[in-house]
């Protein structure tokens, strides 16, 4: 089933119209919802990683507020996976939808990307953690010809999550570097239009960003 729905979006998606018609929406929302039911799938982790960067592919063809806001929350939630291999890809990707797409955002989705999906996910990450258990990964007695050698820092469950959050602070600074200075800049214009009446929300962000890394 799955070959078949990755050749129907591999041959149509470019063909899809813009999000502008409720057909059109509620044919893109299926298309997501495709790609995250065989991106949690248990059967096979290479359908899984598939189906998960297929999810990019999707925003970057229709970058409204509406499909990027729902690709991100599936992203969001694929990165709390048990299998490391499928979160930490879903956390590669995530970051590279924001990094990739960052110049169109608004200041709403700015801040609903990083208070709300990274911020997120960076709890989620947290909690898989503390919820680790640090004793070692069972030993694969399975007759299959090739055996997967784990090396020694991420042969526990702990490790790996902890793997995941590396890369998910790593993602942060791949944010934070391009966007910076363009953050300061909306926040502070959104500030003056109010005429400075509220504190800049970034103020806030950046203090649970300093928060997050002492964390880690």
């Amino acid at each position: 089933s799955f070959q078949t729905f990755k050749l129907i979006f591999d041959e149509y998606l470019e063909s899809l119209p813009d999000s502008s018609e409720t057909a059109d929406t509620e044919t893109r929302v299926a298309m997501i919802d495709c790609c995250v039911a065989f991106g949690r799938s248990q059967h096979d982790v290479n359908t899984a990683l598939t189906a998960t960067g297929m999810l990019w592919s999707l925003a970057d063809r229709d970058s409204s507020s509406e499909t990027l806001d729902i690709v991100l929350s599936n992203l969001a939630l694929l990165s709390s996976d048990s299998r490391p291999e499928l979160r930490n890809c879903s956390v590669n990707t995530l970051f590279s939808c924001v990094v990739g797409l960052g110049e169109r955002f608004t200041e709403s989705q700015w801040k609903r990307s990083l208070n709300d999906t990274i911020f997120g996910v960076m709890k989620q990450i947290s909690s898989g953690i503390n919820g680790a258990e640090d004793t070692g990964l069972a030993e694969d007695t399975s007759k299959d010809r090739y055996k997967v050698a784990v090396h020694h820092t991420r042969n526990s469950a702990s490790k790996q999550w902890a793997a995941t959050q590396v890369l998910a602070v790593r993602g942060l600074e791949r944010v934070l570097r391009q966007y910076f200075l363009r953050l300061l800049s909306t926040a502070s214009s959104a500030s003056q239009s109010s005429g400075g009446s509220h504190q800049p929300w970034l103020i806030a962000t950046w203090k649970e960003i300093l928060a997050i890394s002492l964390d880690c």
